[in-house]
């Protein structure tokens, strides 16, 4: 075991959390899309352990570029690159296998999808050094996260972007508001180490701005939600979306650090809602309109 662990504190396999907001935005998708009231089982399994593995491997190669910056900062510091318990070449071939399986299961996928998941696959490798050179890495990351809704839809019919790009929009906007709410927690080694994040560019005015954005992703949300049709319960659910969204907001604290924590791990409630939001307005009955004509 003692020679697992590094491997386990290497794919971040104790904390969850980025494995499900990396799949949330697929389920969004696989809601949107589905023929029948919830996507089959072999579906779900394929996306949940492709989210697992292909989060593990961004753990990874981001550990890889942090690997001389994470050792200044508390949180990052007993990493095992950092450390010196893995190597470069044993963390690199750990790489390689979780590629491959994430490539294994992507090739399983039908064609459209597998275009979208390539096209996605740099950004995954660009995100960590985002942050040496660019004032919003959030972007990026979130750029790179919510490809899911692309990709799920795209893997039970053919891709409908009118559809599919406001969901994917809105899930972008709210990944910039979680991870900055998360990033919150690192501002004075980024500043002293010379790194950029939306939360340094944020933190004068920060309820503010996230305020702003949370409005933002309710509306591309909405706005997707009309585009595909959904009923009024979509509607209703999404009104709760915008109340957990205002409670992140309106108790966050970002001088403490367990208030961002708390709050960061708080969106896989959201993302939760949103998806069970899509299916109640996918599947709930509607009453049929009466088409007779009045008899004159």
């Amino acid at each position: 075991m003692d020679k697992i662990d590094p491997y386990l504190r290497l794919a971040r396999v104790q904390k969850q959390i980025g494995t499900q907001l990396l799949l949330l935005p697929c389920y969004w998708g696989l809601a949107l899309s589905s023929p029948t009231m919830v996507p089959s089982l072999w579906t779900l399994g394929l996306f949940t352990v492709g989210a697992f593995s292909c989060r593990s491997a961004g753990c990874i190669i981001n550990d890889f570029a942090d690997r001389d910056i994470d050792k200044h900062v508390d949180r990052t510091k007993a990493r095992p690159l950092t450390t010196g318990e893995l190597s470069t070449t044993q963390a690199g071939t750990f790489l390689a296998g979780l590629m491959g399986l994430n490539f294994s299961i992507l090739f399983s996928l039908p064609p459209e999808s597998v275009k979208l998941g390539l096209m996605v696959t740099p950004l995954v490798f660009l995100y960590p050094t985002t942050k040496r050179f660019f004032a919003y890495p959030q972007l990026v990351l979130g750029l790179t996260f919510n490809s899911g809704v692309f990709i799920g839809y795209a893997a039970q019919q053919a891709l409908n972007w009118q559809v599919c790009l406001p969901f994917y929009l809105g899930g972008v906007i709210w990944t910039i508001i979680y991870d900055s709410v998360y990033a919150f927690q690192d501002r004075a080694f980024d500043k002293k180490l010379n790194l950029r994040s939306t939360a340094i560019e944020m933190e004068r005015r920060p309820k503010e701005t996230l305020s702003a954005l949370s409005a933002l992703s309710v509306s591309m949300f909405a706005l997707g939600g009309f585009q595909a049709g959904l009923s009024m319960p979509f509607y209703l659910g999404l009104s709760g979306v915008a109340a957990h969204y205002a409670w992140q907001i309106k108790t966050l604290d970002i001088e403490n650090r367990e208030s961002c924590w708390d709050r960061f791990v708080a969106n896989r409630w959201l993302g939760l809602l949103l998806t069970a939001s899509i299916l109640a307005g996918r599947f709930t009955f509607q009453p049929e309109e009466n088409t007779e004509e009045s008899s004159t």
